[in-house]
């Protein structure tokens, strides 16, 4: 029996919606992907570090250029403020075999692997009905509607798409922040292959290099990749961030004042020397809300969640690109059956909710044991580490184990 071939919308043009994409188009499908921004998507995800088996993989598929920019991780680092030391004293290293890149760079491998006509840019996808056919009508905000088999909702975290399925979804603060920077240098405090951690009472920092971007000068070999994972109770947040509705919107903001001086409060008491006085330089640092969304179910009436529009899941997990192209990768081979497209996407999901729910539950467990309910760091030893790591994966699959 012939496979059947679909008329795909993707709502949403980034990472997850280019990826559904390039594996639907690839199967034969006729795809539209429909991106509400009218302007080229940027760097807003910094840097991401994804499996090196999955990185070797998409440059097989041709999914990516064989010369695409990256940096090769090989460890992880972990060092606590030490007066005596401005590097920090180590407290564990363990292997690690993945690669780092630019949000940037990867969704421009992605992008230009969809043709242009299958990517519109600037319309928003106003409303989606069911239609005689069994298909979905699509309300496009130019005035026009675009009639599909399939619709995928790949727009992200505050999806409207994902009411249609679920109804109104809620986003969970978790009760901690992430403080962002990138800057360009010469010199790093990591190792050039090391993820480098800095554990603290009440949160974390970590830092590793990705390619420099294409404003940086030759001398300027590298970027580095920073964060800190940071405890703040709503009252605080509200300072910190007092254009934020609320924590739960999830969006990346500049700083204001106050948040400047909570930041440099933050380096100076927590961070060992080398690395604080390296973020310092950063010229514009940000900050978002870490916050938990999952999802009831991942279809209905012939619409599918992918990326973040199916769930988000706090960064130690996973990385959100990573789901996204796992998402699409394991969408398309569930459409390359002979079924229905109604019993497709149900056995497609009868295998990714299972799986998306331990990653929700994962993520949610490791950032309680290394932020919100964190050890006592400078009571660790080599052999307390490893085990205290073990104990909080107890089996479970870690995206990059």
């Amino acid at each position: 029996m012939t496979k059947k071939k679909y008329r795909i919308a993707i709502v949403g043009g980034s990472i997850a919606g280019c990826s559904a994409a390039i594996a639907l188009g690839r199967d034969g499908h006729d795809v539209r992907v429909f991106e509400r921004s009218s302007k080229k998507l940027q760097d807003r995800g910094a840097g991401i570090v994804i499996p090196a088996p999955l990185f070797e993989s998409l440059k097989q598929q041709q999914w990516l250029d064989k010369d695409t920019p990256h940096t090769q991780l090989s460890g992880m680092s972990y060092r606590i403020k030490d007066t005596n030391n401005d590097e920090g004293r180590s407290i564990w290293h363990r292997p690690l075999d993945a690669v780092a890149m630019r949000w940037g760079h990867l969704f421009a491998q992605l992008r230009k692997r969809v043709p242009d006509q299958n990517y519109v840019n600037g319309i928003d996808v106003l409303d989606i009905k069911q239609n005689e056919e069994n298909g979905q009508t699509l309300t496009l905000s130019n005035g026009s509607i675009y009639h599909a088999g399939l619709v995928i909702a790949a727009d992200g975290i505050h999806s409207s798409t994902r009411d249609l399925v679920n109804g109104p979804t809620t986003i969970n603060y978790s009760g901690y922040v992430l403080w962002r920077g990138l800057l360009d240098q010469t010199s790093t405090p990591a190792p050039q292959n090391d993820v480098l951690w800095h554990p603290y009472n009440g949160g974390m920092a970590g830092c590793y290099i990705i390619p420099t971007s294409e404003h940086s000068t030759a001398a300027q070999k590298h970027t580095v990749n920073w964060g800190i994972y940071d405890k703040v109770d709503t009252d605080l947040f509200s300072k910190l961030l007092p254009d934020a509705k609320n924590p739960e919107a999830s969006s990346a903001h500049s700083l204001n004042d106050f948040a400047k001086e909570h930041l440099r409060n933050l380096l100076n008491k927590n961070i060992p020397a080398l690395s604080a006085n390296l973020f310092r330089q950063t010229s514009a640092p940000f900050v978002q809300a870490i916050v938990d969304l999952d999802s009831e179910t991942l279809v209905t009436s012939n619409i599918a969640l992918i990326g973040d529009a199916a769930a988000v899941l706090r960064p130690h997990a996973a990385s959100g690109a990573v789901k996204a192209i796992d998402n699409a990768l394991s969408l398309a081979k569930a459409l390359q059956s002979t079924s229905s497209i109604s019993d497709d996407l149900k056995n497609w999901q009868q295998q990714e909710l299972p799986k998306l729910r331990q990653q929700v539950a994962l993520s949610k467990t490791l950032g309680e044991g290394l932020v919100t309910s964190a050890p006592l760091w400078a009571d660790m030893s080599e052999n307390d580490m490893g085990q205290w790591w073990q104990s909080m994966l107890e089996g479970k699959n870690w995206y990059m184990k």
